[in-house]
Formats: structure tokens, C-alpha cells, sequence
């Protein structure tokens, strides 16, 4: 395929950040639709269900003031952007179920 198709190959290194968020397992327990979302998400594996996840993640970030919402909401749409499935389940099992 890659005959046809211009590419590049991007080196993306991990972000050491995110592997902090990554221990503190973050909870969604006063956000039950947010809790909902993630649960579809992780379940269906769809790149549109992922994506409004990562909006609504946004949207708690700004109006909660939540820097671990917005950065992991920043990173899984970026993962979303280049459809990296693999980035998208490692963000979204960064939170507890």
C-alpha cells in the first residue's frame, strides 16, 4: 500500500507526563456520563465514540479546571488525528471503570 500512498514515518516518543497520569489511575466517579462514554468506547473501539469521549473530556477539563482531563483529552485526539488505535486504548485504560 505504501507504494501508492505518499507517507512518512513519524517517530512519536511517550510522553512522561501521560506515564504519571498513568499511575494514579484516575477516577470518573463524579462524572457519570463521562464514565458511560469511556465504557462505550472502550467497548465498541469506535474512532467517533473515542472522539466525542476526548470532547466531553475537554469540555470537564475547562469547566472543572482538570489539567490530567485536558492533557489526556489533548493526546487522545491526537491519537484519534493519526487513528493510532493502539495510543487511543492505552489514554482511555488510564482511567479507572
Amino acid at each position: 500500500m505504501s507504494d501508492y500512498l505518499k507517507s512518512e514515518i513519524q517517530i512519536i516518543e511517550n510522553d512522561i507526563a501521560i506515564t504519571q497520569i498513568h499511575t494514579t489511575d484516575i477516577s470518573l466517579d463524579s462524572y457519570p456520563s463521562l464514565k458511560e462514554l469511556l465504557l462505550e468506547a472502550k467497548i465498541a473501539g469506535d474512532i467517533e465514540i473515542i472522539q466525542q469521549f476526548a470532547n466531553q473530556l475537554e469540555a470537564y477539563a475547562k469547566k472543572d479546571n482538570i489539567d490530567s482531563f485536558r492533557n489526556i483529552s489533548n493526546k487522545l485526539s491526537a491519537a484519534v488525528d493519526s487513528f493510532d488505535i493502539g495510543e487511543c486504548e492505552v489514554l482511555l485504560n488510564m482511567f479507572k471503570s
